[in-house]
């Protein structure tokens, strides 16, 4: 057997095993999984109000550089007796760089919100009638990482809202706010606490 195939047959082996050693260092890395609890503060533009919230997300990692994940937020601070005021849920990808100790990533996630004091030309003369709409969340991601297990986590995006014409907010029972905007930006930052694993 030549000597070339013979250091082919050595070479080839140990490469593989080499490379085979850096996927699972790689991958010793980045945890697959990350359950977290956070604190959400909303600016919903449209009826000139701040709402905050808490809420759960659930992150997949695809690698150390894209994941996706779901995130739900319930803001319960009721108006006018109600018992809710929304309720936030946001599924999407969340791209960027992850170092020892930090992350930093952006983030784009499409989802509904449903507003339990939004009246509608659709169904007038309904107080406390949830409405859902679109909403689609874009924005900035930075991490920090205490140890491999644990995550804290801090937000800040347009949490853009679609709106249907006709519909209103509550400012008292006899006063509605029409909404001006159809597409309307709101600013909504998130803080939170994750587990990987």
């Amino acid at each position: 057997m030549p000597v070339k195939t013979i250091q082919a047959f050595v070479i080839m082996p140990l490469l593989l095993l080499w490379l085979s050693v850096l996927n699972a260092h790689a991958q010793d890395r980045t945890s697959k999984f990350e359950v977290g609890v956070h604190y959400s503060a909303l600016r919903v533009t449209e009826k000139s109000d701040k709402d905050s919230g808490v809420g759960a997300r659930f992150t997949y990692n695809l690698n150390d550089y894209v994941a996706v994940e779901a995130e739900g937020t319930e803001f319960p601070e009721g108006r006018e007796g109600g018992t809710n005021n929304e309720v936030q849920g946001l599924f999407g990808v969340r791209a960027g760089k992850r170092f020892k100790h930090y992350g930093v990533f952006a983030k784009a996630r499409p989802g509904l919100v449903t507003f339990h004091k939004l009246g509608s030309a659709e169904v007038p003369n309904v107080f406390n009638h949830p409405e859902t709409r679109f909403a689609m969340d874009v924005g900035g991601i930075v991490e920090f990482y205490p140890n491999k297990h644990t995550a804290l986590r801090v937000d800040v995006g347009d949490t853009m809202i679609h709106y249907r014409p006709g519909d209103f907010f509550y400012q008292r029972l006899d006063e509605p706010m029409p909404v001006h905007n159809q597409f309307s930006h709101n600013l909504q930052i998130i803080v939170g606490f994750a587990f990987r694993f």
